[in-house]
């Protein structure tokens, strides 16, 4: 038998007929089988397989009978499929392939944004704290540097009211200030040398820093001085940063605390919402070794001797439907919580109203 045929014709490679040159043989005639000289892989259709051939070495600029076919065309994929066909599918594959970095770039998710943060340091009797802020989220830490317990309480003034109009209501009263005040929350009592970090949603407008603490003399901080002016005013252009991931509610209503009788020790954020239809808040007592609620009642109505608790911070008055948010470290111990604010028909404290129950944390 003499050496096999040789078929096909490109302008670089061999004469379709020409013996020997070709990389594409006739292996079976019998079965329309042929071979490549080069892979020694065995492919039908010749014409399909000679024209991927031809177009590859026109693309390269090398003589088709350098080229193997195995490079263009898979050999399970030639009985069916041109070589045309095929520069289809990679095309689009490559297509498909880059709308899926597209699609994956557009998906990405963006950095959060951290909450801002502000610093008020408390001394008797003033707040050192800005003079502005931006509206939105921010984080207010209170730093109580004086001899006396202090708490930094935030209040939105009415449109159109100022801090002489504040004034002016103080003097007529507690219930006649309030009215013209939008309370937002803030850092509430501390013993000295203690902080406490409340993470508020803060509009643009007018707002004051206040201390109701009474000192022994029973003249409240904020007659003494402790009041600043904070304006707050709208940012544009920036990404509003996300609120703080709570692992509770706890919801303030006449007159309780919607919360379990137990928590976890340790790090943790607790959403506070005010329910109403009064003002409130949530003072947090650390009870002494072997103290119990009685006595923080006791010492509540007649001060005498050192406290049965430590105050390690809560969260200042808030007005009806308003939310904030409390970071706490809480050592294992026993807790209480009360609210202060005076009662707008009695003037009692929440607490003697039944505003106040104990915790432990575990």
């Amino acid at each position: 038998m003499g050496p096999p045929k040789a078929f096909g014709h490109h302008p670089d490679g061999p004469a379709r007929e020409q013996v020997g040159q070709s990389p594409i043989v006739l292996h079976s005639p019998k079965d329309r089988l042929h071979r490549s000289t080069l892979c020694g892989e065995t492919f039908s259709r010749p014409a399909q397989i000679e024209g991927a051939i031809g177009h590859q070495a026109k693309l390269q600029r090398i003589p088709t009978h350098q080229v193997c076919h195995a490079s263009t065309i898979r050999p399970k994929e030639a009985h069916g499929m041109s070589a045309q066909r095929l520069r289809w599918i990679a095309f689009w594959l490559t297509a498909l392939a880059a709308l899926g970095l597209v699609l994956t770039g557009c998906g990405t998710t963006p950095a959060a944004v951290t909450v801002p943060r502000i610093v008020i340091k408390a001394t008797d009797y003033a707040f050192d704290a800005p003079a502005q802020v931006n509206a939105g989220l921010i984080s207010v830490r209170l730093e109580n540097d004086g001899q006396e317990l202090h708490q930094a309480q935030l209040a939105r003034l009415q449109d159109g009211k100022t801090m002489d109009d504040l004034q002016a209501a103080f003097a007529q009263g507690e219930q006649a200030a309030i009215a013209l005040l939008e309370f937002v929350g803030g850092p509430s009592v501390l013993d000295p040398g203690k902080s406490q970090e409340v993470v508020l949603d803060l509009k643009a407008g007018n707002y004051v820093i206040l201390c109701f603490v009474p000192s022994a003399d029973g003249v409240p901080h904020l007659a003494k001085g402790m009041v600043r002016p904070l304006q707050v005013v709208a940012a544009s252009g920036q990404a509003g940063a996300q609120a703080p991931q709570a692992v509770r509610s706890v919801v303030l209503k006449d007159f309780g605390f919607e919360m379990p009788a137990e928590v976890k020790a340790g790090q943790q954020t607790w959403e506070i919402k005010n329910a109403g239809p009064q003002l409130h808040e949530i003072v947090i007592f650390q009870l002494a070794p072997g103290k119990t609620m009685a006595d923080v009642g006791a010492f509540l109505q007649s001060p005498a001797g050192p406290p049965p608790f430590e105050a390690i911070g809560g969260m200042q008055a808030l007005s009806v439907g308003k939310s904030a948010w409390l970071v706490l470290d809480l050592q294992p111990g026993n807790y209480v919580v009360l609210c202060n604010v005076p009662d707008s028909a009695s003037g009692k404290a929440h607490a003697e109203l039944g505003m106040i129950m104990p915790f432990t944390a575990k």
